[in-house]
């Protein structure tokens, strides 16, 4: 038994009622239990403090129990993990259904904990050996509601009271100051959002474990941070933008999707429950706490079924086994378009591709990507919906990791930049260009790649500066810029010679400047995307790509717009996918 103490009478108010009116509703209904919320014995005051008597859990709270507890090295150990953690849905029920309207009843309370998190789930163990056969609990009812609702308002909300902001529904946001003058109602399913970043966690944990956690949360606040409102109201590392599930979230679930070993049949199922049913919206589509206990309890079967079907169950891991990965395939540019919608709608997408687009994006984190596109007469009449498609690939898996937005050229016009940040206002202006001008002539590549090269120069004179700050106050310095410049052409330059001397010259200019800065061969790189199949052109393109290997200083690389995604992005960077050439 643990004494836990209050100076706010108001806390402890509500906190005892919380406890007093879901025991009493509990006790009301034939075999409920309270095993997966905190036990309360009682309560006093004294000298002016105020105290709980509750239940002392050996094992401190969930996040101590991520830290101190490796991931589970079985099917069998995960699927317990599981069965534990959805017994934290019948505590849920408990609290938001205190009693029913009925024939004998006019009236009856609804309640929501508002502040469902790893640290206010506490774990005890009744002293099993096996370090997965705990019951986790709910505890901590200070920022609890209960409200009475009626045949005449069934629908009546509580008050919210304002929980941890990183795991409170979208609902519950403060992102602005005008939004905490007033009282905001909210109903149960606020603790249906929380409990599925719980979950979340969770499932990251049993796959990745404390570093995948670690991982998770940078990534939630480096996203939530470049909404303004959100990092003022100090939500910056919550699970949405304020409005739907971050990227970040998407993003993670597919990871561990890809990750997870290959006797973890529920892994899956979990990830589905949470997107499907969680993180969702509020009135409607997101189960309520009966609902979810009923899918939990469906889903942990099929689970169970599948892995006795596969041999799992009973088989001792000792050590985490690698998982089966299908074997490497091409990622098309129609199923990054197909893994962009997914994201976009909240749904588990194709893990192969989630994690290859992944893996990309971390490769090239820190680089600006300028596009360069030929729109010439041949490009326009003859390759415009692959052009369309390619940089609706491209440039969403660009922006997602370069916060400055993307810059855009095009070869009839290459004195004008265009510079946004959401890739849909660039795919019109691409799109807008090729229905300008479709009968313009052929591709002016050298005056383009000079003039974006000049561009590219200015960008590098913005060197990183050293100055004297306050002592011990750590400076934040701007790092050199690192670019590559992506080239969609057919390679139809002129009047069908294979002369490139202009175009080599402007990629010589460029890497006499770089070396003259003393800077990195991979500083800025060049990598062109060839549309259609001219034998002259793809003999033009291919003498780009030797030229850098002739003089020991290869800074361009050429790809088929038909090729692995991917490789498209990290070609001129990446040694090894540079000598592999266009497939």
């Amino acid at each position: 038994m643990i004494l836990k103490a209050y100076t706010r009478p108001q806390l402890y108010k509500t906190e005892v009622s919380a406890f007093t009116m879901i025991r009493n509703s509990a006790s009301s209904e034939d075999n409920s239990k309270l095993d997966n919320i905190i036990e309360f014995y009682g309560h006093f005051t004294q000298n002016e403090k105020y105290y709980l008597l509750l239940e002392w859990a050996e094992q401190g709270n969930l996040e101590s129990y991520f830290k101190n507890t490796r991931p589970p090295e079985s099917a069998a150990d995960m699927l317990l993990f599981w069965k534990n953690m959805f017994k934290l849905i019948e505590g849920l029920i408990l609290i938001h259904n205190l009693g029913d309207v009925d024939e004998e009843s006019t009236t009856a309370f609804r309640g929501s904990h508002q502040d469902i998190k790893p640290g206010n789930i506490l774990v005890t163990s009744d002293k099993a050996s096996n370090k997965y056969d705990v019951i986790f609990k709910i505890a901590d009812f200070g920022t609890s509601d209960m409200w009475q609702v009626s045949r005449e308002d069934p629908n009546a909300l509580g008050i919210d009271n304002r929980g941890d902001k990183w795991y409170s529904a979208p609902e519950c946001v403060t992102n602005y100051d005008v939004l905490c003058r007033f009282d905001n109602r909210v109903g149960s399913e606020v603790d249906i959002w929380s409990l599925g970043c719980v979950f979340s966690e969770a499932a990251v944990w049993a796959v990745c474990g404390q570093p995948g956690l670690r991982d998770y949360l940078k990534r939630r606040v480096q996203e939530t941070q470049r909404f303004e409102s959100m990092s003022r109201s100090g939500s910056a590392g919550c699970f949405h933008n304020g409005n739907e599930p971050l990227s970040a979230v998407t993003l993670m679930h597919a990871q561990i999707l890809h990750s997870k070993r290959h006797w973890d049949t529920i892994t899956p199922e979990i990830i589905r429950l949470i997107q499907e049913s969680m993180l969702l919206e509020p009135m409607g589509p997101r189960k309520s706490a009966r609902d979810l206990l009923q899918r939990s309890k469906r889903l942990l079967k099929e689970a169970e079924e599948k892995a006795l079907e596969g041999g799992y169950i009973g088989r001792e891991n000792p050590l985490p086994t690698p998982p089966v990965l299908a074997l490497p395939s091409k990622v098309t540019v129609e199923e990054v378009q197909q893994y962009r919608n997914d994201i976009k709608k909240h749904r588990p997408p194709n893990e192969y591709v989630a994690t290859q687009c992944i893996v990309v994006q971390e490769k090239i984190k820190g680089r600006d990507q300028i596009f360069l596109i030929d729109d010439s007469k041949s490009m326009k009449t003859q390759h415009r919906e692959a052009v369309s498609n390619t940089f609706i690939a491209l440039s969403y898996l660009a922006k997602k990791i370069d916060e400055d937005g993307l810059d855009l050229f095009f070869t009839s016009q290459p004195s004008e930049r265009f510079h946004k940040r959401r890739t849909s206002k660039l795919l019109s202006e691409v799109q807008q260009h090729f229905i300008r001008h479709p009968n313009s002539g052929t591709s002016g590549m050298e005056a383009s790649m000079g003039q974006v090269i000049d561009y590219i120069i200015k960008k590098l004179d913005n060197r990183p500066t050293t100055f004297t700050g306050l002592p011990g106050i750590a400076q934040r310095l701007k790092q050199q810029p690192r670019i590559t410049l992506i080239v969609f052409t057919d390679g139809r330059w002129g009047n069908g010679s294979t002369n490139i001397s202009g175009v080599v010259q402007e990629i010589q200019r460029l890497i006499d400047n770089v070396k003259s800065r003393g800077l990195g061969r991979t500083t800025v790189t060049i990598q062109f995307i060839r549309f259609g199949n001219d034998p002259e052109s793809i003999c033009r393109l291919k003498s780009l790509y030797e030229f850098g290997k002739d003089i020991d200083w290869d800074i361009v690389d050429t790809k088929s717009h038909e090729d692995h995604v991917p490789d498209m992005l990290i070609g001129s960077i990446d040694d090894i996918v540079d000598d592999k050439g266009e497939h």
